[in-house]
């Protein structure tokens, strides 16, 4: 009896305590507020068993200390191999067991895999970048795990997206000027979707020597995989090659770096800065 009593006094405190929470902050905020909490708890246990994951700036300072390659590995990759497709690309086996292959098994010494980090990054995330790589490993923590290799190091997957860390003028101005030291003076190969949002943003892009575009498909690309590929290879080894295709560019990055180019995954970073700016001088 004592038990249900302390138990009833305790469910009544906890309603009491959600109930002035809510009435603070609101229905949808604490809605969302509890969806982090449950996606906070259900994460930790998968987090707990990743394997070494470089920051940020570790990763950027590898990719040209190395002059490697990246292949970037993200929520879509992972549900391809879990044999799903996403808006953008249809589920194709070839391409779930090359992703596979590239995530757990990488030979190449070239090329650097970059997965979602768990929080050491080298900045703070916005709650944006919260709520994306704690529901990432709640939805999806066991899949990835079994994807991974344990014992290999990884860079991070999100050197692309500065729009989901909480950075300062100075840090952003500091992280800007890794990435332009990794194409400083170099000839750029640009391959992306047709109508993509990739642009060269002055900001990021003034201290190049030269551009060229290859356009592909802006939906299911990996099906002009080869024809892609070798029009990249048609091009000179000298050149950088930037990839922002979806997950047909981290299988692109793998194929090239084992040639003999250097070729980086780098996704929708022009956007993604510009995002970053725009918060900045709100």
């Amino acid at each position: 009896m004592l038990q249900g009593l302390i138990l009833n006094n305790f469910s009544e405190s906890i309603l009491m305590i959600s109930a002035a929470i809510k009435a603070k902050i609101g229905y949808y905020a604490f809605k969302n507020l509890m969806k982090l909490k449950y996606y906070q708890l259900k994460a930790k246990k998968y987090i707990l068993l990743m394997p070494f994951v470089y920051n940020e700036i570790s990763t950027l300072k590898e990719i040209a200390k190395r002059k490697c390659s990246i292949a970037r590995f993200g929520d879509g990759e992972t549900a391809l191999c879990n044999r799903e497709g996403i808006h953008f690309q249809e589920y194709n086996d070839v391409l779930a067991q090359r992703l596979k292959e590239i995530l757990k098994n990488n030979s190449c010494e070239k090329l650097l895999v970059c997965i979602a980090p768990h929080f050491n990054s080298s900045y703070a995330l916005s709650p944006r970048g919260y709520n994306f790589v704690y529901k990432f490993f709640a939805k999806r923590g066991q899949i990835y795990i079994n994807l991974l290799n344990l014992n290999y190091k990884y860079g991070s997957a999100l050197i692309s997206r500065p729009d989901v860390f909480k950075f300062e003028k100075k840090e952003l101005d500091k992280y800007v000027s890794l990435l332009r030291n990794l194409w400083n003076g170099r000839d750029l190969l640009i391959v992306t979707g047709k109508n993509s949002r990739f642009v060269l943003s002055p900001e990021l892009f003034d201290n190049i020597k030269s551009n060229e575009f290859i356009y592909g498909l802006s939906e299911n690309a990996f099906v002009q995989y080869e024809e892609l590929l070798n029009r990249i290879k048609s091009h000179s080894k000298d050149k950088l090659v930037l990839l922002a295709m979806g997950p047909t560019a981290t299988v692109l990055a793998y194929d090239l770096a084992k040639e003999g180019y250097q070729a980086i995954d780098i996704g929708h970073l022009p956007s993604c800065y510009q995002i970053t700016k725009n918060i900045l001088s709100a």
